[in-house]
């Protein structure tokens, strides 16, 4: 059974430790990337991450990474490639004055078919606590579900910034994130920059559900630069041969 998307989001958020090994390198699926960790200056020079092992053979660390799911994950994975929120999510590093905090800017690219409104009323039923309040139901879309600072709607201000502050566009194609910069990209108590892919759809006494499927934690410099820090493909493992197979 797929962990809910609220589940998910409290452990991005709040307790931040598990996945990475000892050694802060990257690890997909809980497990450590590879014979041994990674070292910074061997990056990848590609800025694609779609969740397979392979992104586990070398950091993944840009000014700017995509991340998709895997066609041949999303082949096996049932009715979320019919029931997916999003087809894309760009993660972009800012470089901000400030040098108490750091920024990233998310863009998403919706699956189609797929409407906004649609998906915050499911929200605001399935968390009646909410209130009503949209603006919290619109980052729990996109993936901030546990979050514990201020949110808005509307364009961030870069230049008077606040720890833990988001920013939603008033289209909720594009987030900003305010967070602490991370000392060096494998700390793993500063990979607080989530990344969620779910699906939506009606549960079987037809009200609203939300699953989620895949997600990776990330660090942001002071320089902007965006690093994979560790990730998980929710109840799915490559094999030796990389076939996805049921965990």
């Amino acid at each position: 059974m797929q962990k809910k998307l609220f589940a998910l989001g409290a452990v991005a958020l709040l307790s931040l430790t598990g996945c990475a090994n000892s050694a802060g390198s990257p690890a997909g699926n809980g497990a450590p990337a590879g014979n041994g960790a990674p070292a910074a200056e061997e990056s990848s020079s590609d800025n694609s991450f779609d969740f397979t092992e392979r992104s586990a053979q070398a950091s993944v660390s840009a000014p700017s990474i995509t991340f998709t799911v895997n066609d041949d994950l999303q082949a096996v994975a049932g009715d979320y490639a019919d029931d997916r929120v999003f087809d894309s999510v760009t993660v972009t590093g800012l470089k901000v004055k400030d040098p108490k905090y750091c920024a990233v800017e998310f863009v998403y690219d919706y699956a189609d078919g797929v409407d906004v409104d649609t998906l915050v009323d499911g929200y605001l039923e399935l968390y009646p606590s909410l209130e009503g309040d949209r603006t919290q139901a619109v980052s729990g879309v996109l993936g901030f579900d546990g979050f514990r600072g201020d949110r808005a709607i509307g364009e961030p201000d870069l230049d008077n910034l606040s720890p833990l502050m988001l920013w939603v566009a008033d289209d909720s194609k594009s987030a900003t994130w305010v967070t602490d910069c991370a000392t060096q990209p494998y700390d793993s108590e500063s990979a607080d920059v989530p990344v969620s892919f779910w699906s939506a759809g009606d549960s079987a006494d037809g009200t609203f559900s939300q699953d989620a499927f895949a997600h990776a934690d990330l660090t942001v410099m002071k320089n902007g630069d965006v690093t994979v820090s560790r990730y998980e493909a929710y109840d799915f493992v490559q094999d030796s041969n990389g076939e996805w197979i049921a965990d």
